[in-house]
């Protein structure tokens, strides 16, 4: 069966996602480890057996000018994914540079900057970073890869971006865990014919809907071009050599981001007199772009934002016949808009509050999920298949100057990405009685493979044990956000 992709999925096809895990597990180079890798192994098999997508291959149609998946007719026996292990023996905290263990997470941990991302950890070398990699080396579209340490275990699930985008990745691990806990799920329809995401689009595009004026259409992005490539190259090397920039990564307790949204929510309901309310993410966002910025009180230039919105619920309003379809789609159904109408001052960002910035988010992106506003949106991609894509818009570097932006992409902010559970019982060696509970979860990262380590890129992933944050940003902006992270752990809301 041919399974066709969205234009949307071909703008991802160059990026591999990766949601990684480290659970405490005693003893984990011995039994119990092994009886984990079993465990997850088969989990992983069954999950693979009964979603037949997750069986298909990428291969580039030139008729259609992009990416289709191969699915087999029926099931492949076995079936077809991948799944490596590697061993450590020394304790986990050692092998990352921790003086001392790791404590389990919760809604009262410690908040604060956490070790970086290991890719070896987590990912097979030979896992491919994107959809050519794929159908040239036919590698299959789940890997799965366990190391396990002396204390703990380290479990990396990765998928083409291409194909999945954040929410369908979740499903996938919500189900993988659900055979862990002999919990029923019912995956996905598949569909042949046309991409459902790509008819309901062609039919929001036919649409008679007022054009809007407000906010921007295409705020941060760019088409493919040879300068804009250059400008984009330049820019992150500038970073990277003279700013310091790298990827960070950072939690902050439930417990603390409690506070920081009643706090926040409170400040909008009196600036507003109730008449308007912002969402515990817009909360959080705001806190933390104000906060990487917090020193450049006197910098003339200004910040600008792209995150992205999930369009599902504006194409299930606009085609509700395919409601069903549309709700079950894990491909990617993300569309970009800009956190304000216009970039702010730095100098206004920095003296701002918290609540202020909240509310000129809330109020863009009111705008911006609406149908009219996302049509005229989508009405700005090329209708010919052959013309290049849209890429991160960003400037030469050279003197700050009042022309000067900043610009930032963010990915999705809440979900239920990081909410992948494992039983004790999947750890348990035979014979052996362990009480009811999950693993304890000690660190956790969402990670992106990309062709490039794009600078200025934000991430914030939410879960009943408080907010993780991913950063690419200079060391000075990461610094000033610590501090920040530290005063929140204190009880202070700035």
């Amino acid at each position: 069966m041919r399974v066709k992709l969205s234009d949307i999925d071909k703008g991802a096809a160059d990026l591999h996602l990766c949601r990684a895990f480290v659970y405490a597990l005693p003893e984990a180079g011995g039994p119990p480890g092994g009886a984990l890798i079993a465990s997850l192994r088969g989990a992983t098999e069954r999950v693979v057996r009964r979603w037949r997508l997750l069986q298909g291959l990428p291969v580039f149609d030139n008729e259609e000018q992009g990416w289709i998946l191969e699915v087999p007719d029926t099931t492949v026996e076995p079936p077809n994914f991948d799944f490596s292990s590697a061993r450590v023996s020394r304790p986990y905290h050692q092998t990352v540079g921790l003086d001392g263990p790791l404590a389990p997470l919760s809604s009262t941990s410690p908040s604060g900057t956490k070790p970086d991302f290991t890719q070896g950890h987590f990912r097979a070398p030979s896992t491919p970073g994107s959809l050519k990699e794929h159908a040239k080396t036919r590698r299959p579209l789940v890997a799965v890869h366990v190391t396990l340490f002396s204390d703990a275990a380290a479990v990396g699930i990765s998928v083409p971006h291409g194909v999945f985008d954040g929410t369908g990745l979740a499903k996938l691990l919500e189900f993988i865990s659900a055979e862990m806990s002999g919990r029923t799920w019912e995956p996905p329809a598949l569909h042949g014919g046309e991409n459902v995401v790509s008819d309901a689009i062609k039919r929001l595009k036919a649409k008679d809907l007022p054009v809007p004026t407000h906010p921007p259409l295409s705020p941060g992005w760019v088409p493919v071009s040879l300068f804009g490539v250059i400008s984009l190259l330049v820019n992150m090397l500038w970073e990277k050599l003279w700013h310091k920039n790298k990827m960070h990564y950072g939690f902050v307790n439930r417990q603390a981001v409690d506070r920081l949204v009643e706090k926040v929510k409170a400040d909008v309901k009196e600036q507003t007199s109730g008449k308007e309310w912002i969402s515990s993410g817009d909360a959080v966002f705001a806190w933390m772009i104000k906060n990487l910025h917090a020193d450049e009180t006197a910098s003339p230039a200004s910040f600008a934002c792209s995150p992205v919105f999930n369009i599902r619920s504006l194409l299930i309003e606009s085609s509700p016949d395919l409601a069903p379809s549309i709700d079950a789609y894990c491909g990617n159904a993300v569309n970009p808009y800009p956190f304000s109408p216009e970039p702010i001052r730095l100098s206004q960002l920095t003296s701002m509050s918290i609540a202020s910035l909240a509310l000129i988010h809330r109020r863009t992106i009111n705008g911006c999920k609406t149908l009219p506003w996302l049509r005229a949106r989508l009405l700005l991609s090329p209708e010919d298949r052959r013309v290049p894509p849209y890429m991160p818009e960003r400037g030469f570097p050279g003197p700050t100057s009042s022309r000067t932006v900043y610009r930032w992409i963010a990915s999705n902010y809440a979900g239920a990405f990081a909410h992948f559970h494992i039983p004790a019982t999947a750890a348990a060696v035979e014979g052996e009685s362990v009480g009811e509970g999950n693993l304890p979860l000690i660190a956790f990262y969402r990670w992106v493979k990309a062709p490039i380590d794009l600078d200025g890129a934000v991430a914030m992933q939410t879960s009943e044990m408080g907010t993780f944050l991913v950063a690419s940003t200079r060391r000075a902006r990461w610094a000033s956000l610590e501090r920040a992270i530290e005063r929140l752990e204190r009880g202070e809301v700035d």
